[in-house]
């Protein structure tokens, strides 16, 4: 079910105003149920604490927190489970956007809400702590020492077991991180050019890198429930376009009033159809 809000004349309308429209009240009440009026208050809560959401257009904000709220993920900086940026398209004349944004704990929290994991994390590799790979297996092999290990970081690994005993892990070095950003986000090669810290990537690298590990990891290896399907297919999202999905990333749709459950694919863009992401305005 799409319940994404067609606002008309949105340059007009302001955070605020949408918030407290009938049109936006019911459509949270089909959407949340009883969770709707304090949905609505935290999107009013956030575009007063945050000039930068405040700018954005109102139905970009509103989509935005919707994907939280589904996913049951509160927008709470200190937590690091989800987040809501603000970016400026230039490509539509200079228009600030709300961005959903997936942090690397939000998808722990979805994945150990299934019950299937004995343990999901990811971690920075220092110097000395990468063994190389399995001989037979080809998986990564460490040896974490926290009380010895150096500040000279290598690298990020990223883990889980399920309790029917799988288990798997992904290791990516820095360079390989390094190249990943220089890939998907324009606005960190804009920040390297340039000296500037507009970026996530920019602000806090390691947090992204560790995001990164561990959704490649779940994309390509682990089970996906309907949440966390959903969660890597929304992550990034501005309306209906995708950064960062491979083309494995799918999102189980259910279909409430037929009990059916549908997949749509994701296709992987080309570097020409790639729109940027993490265009921040302001730090969250």
């Amino acid at each position: 079910m799409n319940n994404d809000i067609t606002v008309t004349k949105q340059s007009a309308l302001t955070v605020q105003d949408m918030v407290r429209s009938d049109v936006i009240i019911k459509a949270a009440e089909r959407a949340l149920g009883n969770k709707s009026k304090q949905f609505l208050t935290s999107v009013l809560a956030l575009a007063n604490s945050n000039a930068g959401i405040a700018q954005c257009e109102p139905k970009s904000v509103y989509n935005a927190c919707l994907i939280a709220a589904t996913l049951d993920l509160p927008i709470n900086q200190n937590l690091g489970w989800a987040h809501i940026v603000p970016y400026k398209d230039n490509s539509r004349g200079g228009r600030k956007y709300a961005q959903f944004q997936m942090g690397y704990k939000g998808y722990v929290q979805l994945a150990m809400r299934t019950n299937q994991y004995v343990a999901l994390d990811a971690v920075i590799v220092h110097d000395g702590e990468f063994l190389g790979l399995d001989e037979m297996t080809g998986q990564p092999r460490f040896k974490f020492n926290y009380e010895k290990r150096n500040n000279d970081i290598i690298g990020y690994m990223a883990y889980f077991e399920l309790k029917n005993g799988f288990r798997s892990v992904v290791y990516m070095t820095v360079d390989e991180i390094e190249q990943h950003a220089k890939m998907y986000s324009q606005s960190y090669m804009r920040d390297l050019r340039t000296g500037r810290q507009g970026s996530r990537w920019s602000q806090d690298f390691n947090t992204m890198a560790l995001k990164t590990i561990i959704k490649r990891l779940l994309n390509n290896k682990a089970p996906l429930s309907t949440e966390l399907a959903m969660a890597i297919e929304k992550d990034q999202q501005v309306d209906g376009k995708y950064l960062d999905n491979s083309a494995r990333a799918r999102i189980v749709v259910e279909n409430a009033q037929a009990g059916e459950e549908s997949e749509a694919e994701v296709v992987e863009k080309t570097e020409q159809e790639r729109p940027t992401d993490e265009k921040a305005e302001t730090k969250q």
